[in-house]
């Protein structure tokens, strides 16, 4: 029996419901990225949903029980332990055009708040994410052979030794796009990159597959719903105070172009973190984080470190069911317990603890 036909199986048993506590008096952060414009799900299911899912999800959380606050209103009976009964926080990462178009209007629809953090480097520029761009159109390359005369000529550097092996060539061209100081050059790189796998990337383009919001997009507060967040200026987190400060300043400064009031709550890029990342993060006036780990948030919870559910094309409908109803809460709980039980098992041989080596909670 697979996990999905075990949920199928827990459900017709009624054992959701006997699960349900483990949910209560909690509170269940959703996470979502991107919403399908074209055929972004069958590129990549756990970064984009299509909208009809989006909207038989938000019906499941209200058909549950749920009631869905704002992040605001949330951290602050967080912090009093005030939650009670079943509670969510709504959250979208990144803040693509996609979320504009299909999840905005879902979200009117309910009347439902929601939190969107926002990376702004490619949102200034409104062109679309380079990466994803890039790995976008090698999946969608049908081309066996590649020629790179057209990059060679681009780059001008006949030091630079590219990979035959079409996945680390696809790396390869990343980081130099990445690195690379203007933005100009990204772009002309990724028209070449389309261009030697036959790829239309002026198509993507005007598509906006892969373009974040616009201002006026950003400064519409869909009747008081939508709150813009931090999410760093270029979608990375230096491991030093100065990097760290300067992503969040540099982000918080381009969205105060676009909205007024405060700029406290962040989002860890990729969910990417560290332990030395909480002073930096209250020097920079953060009041929560949160991150990619799976999880339910309680009074005891780190706010500089709160988990999440991922919510994706990817996630089946019972799966998402489940989460509604506490079973992987329970599981990750009788998980840890699992886990601590061996450790304590380890320390009285003198073995190192499940994890020990790990200095970071990434």
């Amino acid at each position: 029996m697979n996990k999905l036909d075990y949920l199928q199986a827990l459900k017709r048993m009624g054992a959701f419901q006997l699960t349900k506590p483990f949910a209560k008096n909690k509170l269940l952060i959703l996470c979502y990225h991107a919403f399908e414009l074209k055929d972004e799900c069958q590129f990549r299911p756990s970064l984009f949903q299509k909208q009809a899912t989006f909207r038989k999800r938000l019906e499941m959380l209200l058909s549950t029980g749920y009631r869905v606050l704002s992040l605001d209103d949330a951290i602050s009976q967080l912090k009093a332990n005030q939650l009670r009964g079943l509670n969510a926080v709504i959250t979208i990462d990144d803040g693509f055009q996609s979320v504009y178009q299909l999840a905005y209007p879902v979200l009117k629809f309910f009347k439902l708040p929601a939190t969107v953090y926002i990376t702004s480097y490619f949102q200034t520029k409104q062109t679309p994410v380079f990466q994803l761009a890039v790995q976008y159109m090698f999946w969608r390359s049908k081309h066996s052979t590649l020629d790179l005369s057209i990059i060679q000529s681009l780059v001008g550097d006949n030091t630079i030794s590219f990979s035959n092996n079409r996945y680390e060539l696809m790396q390869q061209l990343i980081k130099l796009g990445n690195e690379a100081e203007h933005n100009e050059f990204r772009e002309a790189l990724a028209e070449a990159i389309g261009h030697m796998l036959g790829e239309d990337y002026q198509r993507i383009r005007d598509e906006k597959l892969f373009t974040l919001m616009t201002d006026d997009q950003l400064s519409d507060p869909l009747d008081g719903l939508i709150d813009i967040q931090l999410h760093t200026h270029r979608h990375q987190l230096p491991l030093s105070e100065e990097g760290t400060i300067r992503e969040i300043n540099e982000n918080r400064q381009a969205l105060t172009r676009i909205k007024s009031g405060h700029l406290n709550h962040f989002c860890y890029p990729s969910g990417e973190w560290d332990l030395q990342h909480w002073s930096w993060l209250q020097q920079a006036g953060i009041t929560s984080a949160t991150t990619c780990q799976s999880g339910f948030v309680n009074s005891r919870s780190q706010l500089l470190a709160l988990d999440r559910i991922l919510d994706g094309e990817n996630l089946a409908e019972i799966q998402f069911e489940a989460e509604l109803h506490g079973v992987g809460e329970l599981a990750r709980k009788i998980k840890k317990l699992a886990n601590y039980t061996q450790n304590i098992k380890y320390l009285m041989h003198g073995r190192r603890p499940i994890g020990s080596e790990a200095i970071s909670n990434r």
